[in-house]
C-alpha cells in the first residue's frame, strides 16, 4: 500500500477499536471503586499533591513500590477527587491505547515476516499487502473486547497491570521502528523509556527486555548472535532498566510480606496452585465462563489434584521450547504467554493466589494465533467470523461489566460462584456493612465463619462489630476477643471489645482494651474519647477531662469529645 493509505489504514483501525471499546465499556464508567481501590484512593495521603505521589505508601497496598502507578492515581485525584468517573475513563483510555499498540506490533511484524510471497495478480498482490491490517486489526480487536480484560480495566486499581501492558507493548513497538529506521535513535530512547516506565508501574515488566532480545532473534536479526551485535546497546540499555526495578523492590520489603518468597506460603504449594492456574487461564479464554473477582488465598497441596492441567501445561512447555527451534515464530507467541505470566507463577504472592488480571497481556498471543486462523479462511467467510466473533466478546464484555456495579452485585456474584470462599462471605458483609444493612451484613459474616471458624480474625472481628452496634453484647464480647487474641495489633478490634466490656460494666476489663489501642497508636482520637469516658464512670473527673482535650488535639472537631468534655467541665 502507498504510504498515505497506511495511514489511513491504520487510522481507521484504531478508530474501530476505540469505538468498540467505548461501547462495550460504556456502562463501566460510573461505576463505583470497589474493593480496595477506595482504600487506596481515600486512605493515600500521598495521591493528594503531585509533589509527593512518587513515594507511595510501604503499607503493602497495589501501588506499594509502583510511583508511576501513584502517579496517575494523583492525576485522576486532581481531576475528580474521589469520584470514580475520572479513574475509569483513563483506565479506559490506558486500555484503547494498548490495543491501538497492539495493532502496530502485530502489523510491523506480519509485514516484515515474510507476507510479500511470490509474485501474483493485482487481485493476489492487494490481498496480500491487506493481509497483515486484517490480522493485526483482528487480534488487537479481539484482545481489546475479551471479557477477561474487564478485570483489568473496570477494577480500577488493576491500573496496574493495563498500565504495565501499556508500557510493554510500547517498549516492544519502540524497538521495532528502531530495527526498521536504522541509525534513528529517537525510537531506541522511547523503548528505553517506556521500559523504564513500566518498571515503576508493575513488576512484571521485568520480562520485557528478555522478550524484545527473543523477539529481535525471531523477527528481525535471524539469531542471537546477529541481534546482539547489530543490536547490543539497544539491549543492554533495556536491562539497564531492572537496576530501578530492584531499587524498588528493595523498598517494598515484599509487600509487608504477602509477596515474594519470604511470604508465608510453601513455595511447592504454590507452584502447584499455579500450574492449575496457567490451564485455568487457557479455558478462560477459549470459555470465559464462569468469570470470577475473586479467587481467595487457597493452594493445592496435592499433586494428583492438578495431574491434568499439569499434562497440558507440560505439552505447552515443551511445544514452546521445540518451536523455538522449528517454528520460531509459534516459538515466540508461546514463550510471550508463558514467559509473561512466569513471574506471578513463580514469585508467591499470598493476597490472591489466582487473577485473572494476569492474563492481560498473555491474551494477546493467543489472540493473534486466532486471527491469524480466522483470516485464512476463503472468501468473505474470514471477515465475517472475525466480525461476528468481535461482536459476541463486546457483548460479553458489556455483560461482565454489569457485576462491577455495586459491590454487593460484585461480591454476591463472587459467592455464587465461589461458596467455599470464606473470603468472598466476609467481603459481601462488608458491602452490606457499608449500606448500613447491619443483619445482612451479620448473615454473611457467618457464613464466612462456618467456611473458615479458624485463624480468621477479619471475620470475627467484623461479626463482633454487627453484634455491638445490634447491642447484643454477651454474642458479641466473645467474637471480638478472639479478634484481638488472632490480630492483637488490630486497633478497632481492641477498641470495639472496650466498648462492648465498658457497656457491660465491666469497667477494669475495658481499661486494659482503650489503653491497648493507645499502645498501638498513640494518636486515636476515638481511644482517648472512649477512655475519657471510662474515667468519668469511675469517679477520676481530672484523667476524663485530660483524655477529652487530647481527644480535640488530635482531632478539633470531634463533636462527641467536645461536647462531653462541655458536660463535665459545667458538672459541679
Amino acid at each position: 500500500m502507498p504510504d498515505q493509505k497506511y495511514k489511513r489504514a491504520s487510522l481507521i483501525a484504531a478508530g474501530v477499536i476505540a469505538l468498540a471499546c467505548l461501547i462495550a465499556y460504556g456502562n463501566s464508567l460510573f461505576a463505583p471503586f470497589v474493593f480496595d481501590s477506595a482504600s487506596v484512593v481515600a486512605f493515600n495521603p500521598t495521591i493528594r499533591q503531585f509533589g509527593s505521589a512518587l513515594r507511595p505508601p510501604h503499607d503493602g497496598s497495589t501501588v506499594d513500590g509502583r510511583p508511576l502507578l501513584n502517579l496517575s492515581l494523583a492525576l485522576n485525584y486532581a481531576i475528580s477527587g474521589t469520584q470514580p468517573w475520572s479513574y475509569h475513563a483513563l483506565n479506559l483510555l490506558i486500555h484503547i491505547l494498548a490495543a491501538a499498540t497492539l495493532f502496530g506490533v502485530v502489523r510491523r511484524t506480519l509485514e516484515r515476516s515474510g507476507m510479500d510471497g511470490p509474485p501474483g495478480t493485482k487481485a493476489e498482490l492487494r490481498a496480500r499487502a491487506a493481509r497483515p491490517y486484517i490480522i493485526a486489526f483482528a487480534a488487537a480487536l479481539f484482545w481489546a473486547l475479551h471479557p477477561l480484560q474487564t478485570e483489568a480495566v473496570t477494577y480500577v486499581i488493576q491500573r496496574a497491570e493495563s498500565m504495565m501492558g501499556l508500557f510493554y507493548l510500547l517498549t516492544l513497538y519502540c524497538f521495532i521502528r528502531h530495527a526498521e529506521e536504522e541509525g534513528d535513535g529517537i525510537w531506541a530512547v522511547l523503548s528505553f523509556l517506556a521500559c523504564l516506565f513500566g518498571m515503576a508501574t508493575k513488576e512484571v515488566m521485568a520480562t520485557a527486555p528478555v522478550l524484545v532480545f527473543l523477539y529481535d532473534r525471531t523477527f528481525i536479526g535471524g539469531g542471537f548472535k546477529e541481534a546482539w551485535r547489530r543490536r547490543k546497546k539497544v539491549h543492554l540499555g533495556l536491562a539497564s532498566t531492572w537496576i530501578l526495578l530492584l531499587f524498588l523492590e528493595i523498598g517494598t520489603g515484599g509487600r509487608n510480606g504477602t509477596a515474594g518468597f519470604g511470604a508465608h506460603l510453601r513455595w511447592s504449594d504454590y507452584l502447584l496452585t499455579q500450574i492449575y492456574a496457567v490451564a485455568h487461564y487457557l479455558r478462560l479464554a477459549a470459555w470465559p465462563h464462569p468469570q470470577i473477582f475473586d479467587y481467595g488465598t487457597a493452594v493445592v497441596t496435592q499433586p494428583a489434584l492438578v495431574m491434568p492441567a499439569a499434562i497440558a501445561v507440560a505439552l505447552l512447555l515443551a511445544g514452546t521450547v521445540a518451536a523455538l527451534v522449528r517454528r520460531p515464530v509459534l516459538g515466540f507467541l508461546g514463550c510471550w504467554f508463558l514467559g509473561i505470566l512466569a513471574p506471578s507463577s513463580l514469585v508467591p504472592v499470598a493476597t490472591q493466589t489466582i487473577a485473572e488480571h494476569r492474563m492481560y497481556l498473555p491474551l494477546a498471543a493467543l489472540m493473534v494465533i486466532l486471527a491469524a486462523a480466522l483470516a485464512r479462511l476463503p472468501g468473505r467467510s474470514g471477515r465475517a467470523a472475525i466480525l461476528a466473533l468481535a461482536l459476541v466478546l463486546g457483548a460479553l464484555t458489556a455483560h461482565r461489566n454489569n457485576v462491577y456495579a455495586s459491590e454487593v452485585a460484585l461480591w454476591s456474584d463472587n459467592v455464587a460462584k465461589r461458596p467455599d470462599d470464606s473470603r468472598a462471605f466476609n467481603n459481601l458483609g462488608n458491602a452490606f456493612y457499608g449500606m448500613d444493612k447491619i443483619p445482612e451484613a451479620a448473615e454473611q459474616y457467618r457464613r464466612a465463619l462456618q467456611l473458615k471458624p479458624e485463624d480468621n480474625p477479619e471475620a470475627q472481628y467484623n461479626l463482633g462489630t454487627c453484634l455491638l452496634r445490634e447491642n447484643r453484647l454477651p454474642e458479641a464480647i466473645p467474637h471480638l476477643a478472639e479478634a484481638v487474641r488472632l490480630a492483637p495489633d488490630n486497633a478497632g478490634a481492641h477498641n470495639n471489645l472496650g466498648k462492648a466490656l465498658a457497656e457491660s460494666g465491666r469497667l477494669p476489663e475495658a481499661l486494659e482494651q482503650f489503653q491497648a489501642v493507645l499502645r498501638i497508636n498513640s494518636n486515636d482520637a476515638e481511644a482517648h474519647n472512649n477512655l475519657g469516658t471510662l474515667w468519668y464512670l469511675m469517679g477520676r473527673r481530672s484523667d476524663a477531662i485530660a483524655e477529652y482535650r487530647e481527644a480535640l488535639r488530635i482531632k478539633p472537631d470531634f463533636a462527641d469529645a467536645r461536647a462531653s468534655l462541655d458536660h463535665i467541665q459545667a458538672s459541679p
